[in-house]
């Protein structure tokens, strides 16, 4: 079992609300195929950002991710992770969303260290850390 986590830059614009075509069809297709290749995990998307954590099969991530990185709905992708671990954190989605009104809730002062997309000091698990809140505390 494998975690891989990157963030991107969106160049999806949604004008304020991320619930727009280009994203509803990423979840979709991702709610739809990821259960076919036990894949789990979150997706965060703001107006300017993206962050992913996937987790499942090496080979299976590493096909995945490379499919990822060159879509053009987002640029500068950034793997962050991508490495063994014993279990799944988001087993129960085929993919959890957390839209940027879910983000808001929680105040940039009181994020996870390491959590703000926009901040070069962004990390892997501060990523880890907020979705795993905040997917939990919405609907799968």
């Amino acid at each position: 079992m494998f975690r891989l986590i990157y963030k991107s830059t969106s160049n999806i614009a949604t004008a304020g609300h991320p619930f727009n075509e280009d994203i509803l069809s990423i979840l979709e297709h991702s709610r739809t195929l990821n259960p076919v290749y036990g894949v789990t995990g979150a997706l965060m998307a703001s107006n300017s950002q993206f962050a992913q954590v996937l987790e499942g099969e090496r080979e299976a991530l590493r096909v995945l991710y490379g499919r990822i990185a060159c879509d053009p709905r987002h640029r500068f992708c950034t793997l962050l992770q991508f490495e063994p671990v014993n279990a799944r954190t988001f087993g129960d989605w085929s993919m959890a969303f957390v839209d940027e009104e879910r983000q808001r809730r929680i105040p940039l002062s009181a994020r996870p260290p390491g959590s703000d997309l926009t901040q070069p000091s962004v990390s892997a698990s501060g990523i880890l850390s907020l979705l795993q809140f905040l997917a939990r505390e919405g609907e799968p």
